[in-house]
């Protein structure tokens, strides 16, 4: 075999081990680029807006249950709001996909310890509207249960748990976010990587295809003449 077939064989060679490296960068790169975009701002700002408007509106549904017990206000916001919170609650069983197993976990655990607190907030609720409907009952004793009704309405510690819902999401928001920049990292890292390996690999194959074309110039010198290769 001559040196100019030996060299187009390495150049070959190089060439397809370049095309695999590149076929197997890729599909590296492909999966950092995926996971580094795991974290979407529409689940995040869908999630974060769900849950502050969960806590306003187990607020207002205080209010409007105290208010309706003096006289003052509608049932029928108690209602509204009361609705409004089951809505809220099972929109926010459907957590963001960038949280993990663990992560997700630990959200729909403390979201269901406030989902319980709801239910018990909506029967102290439908007790003092059932209170309120006797009339018959004497004043003294039935202002009496009202005021414990309202008092055991209020000591719940719903906003409390409200707060904790927050910090498990906000948590789980964190560690997402900072998978991300890891991802980001390496992505460029790996990127850096392959631009250095190309640049160093690709030296040595041109050289190789100098090489080669010089030692068919002398090739062809050899079969010519000595005065015409001087010349």
């Amino acid at each position: 075999m001559t040196r100019a077939a030996v060299s187009r064989l390495l150049r070959t060679s190089t060439h397809i081990r370049l095309l695999v490296l590149g076929l197997v960068v890729l599909a590296v790169v492909g999966s950092l680029f995926v996971q580094a975009g795991a974290v979407t701002t529409g689940e995040h700002l869908r999630y974060a807006r769900d849950l502050r408007e969960i806590r306003q509106v187990d607020a207002e549904l205080n209010t409007a249950t105290i208010a309706s017990r003096l006289d003052i206000g509608s049932w029928q916001a108690v209602e509204a709001h009361s609705a409004r919170m089951r809505t809220l609650i099972d929109a926010l069983h459907d957590t963001p996909s960038f949280l993990t197993h663990e992560e997700r976990l630990r959200v729909l655990d403390q979201l269901d310890s406030y989902a319980r607190m709801q239910q018990h907030k909506q029967q102290l609720v439908a007790a003092l509207q059932e209170e309120l409907a006797r009339i018959t009952e004497p004043a003294q004793a039935r202002h009496q249960r009202l005021d414990e009704l309202s008092s055991a309405l209020l000591a719940l510690a719903s906003a409390r748990q409200g707060e904790v819902l927050v910090e498990s999401y906000a948590a789980g928001y964190k560690s997402a976010a900072a998978r991300t920049q890891a991802h980001l990292v390496l992505l460029l890292a790996v990127a850096l990587g392959l631009g250095v390996f190309l640049l160093f690999d690709c030296h040595p194959a041109a050289q190789d295809d100098a090489g080669g074309s010089g030692h068919q110039r002398r090739a062809q010198c050899h079969r010519r003449s000595a005065p015409q290769c001087r010349g």
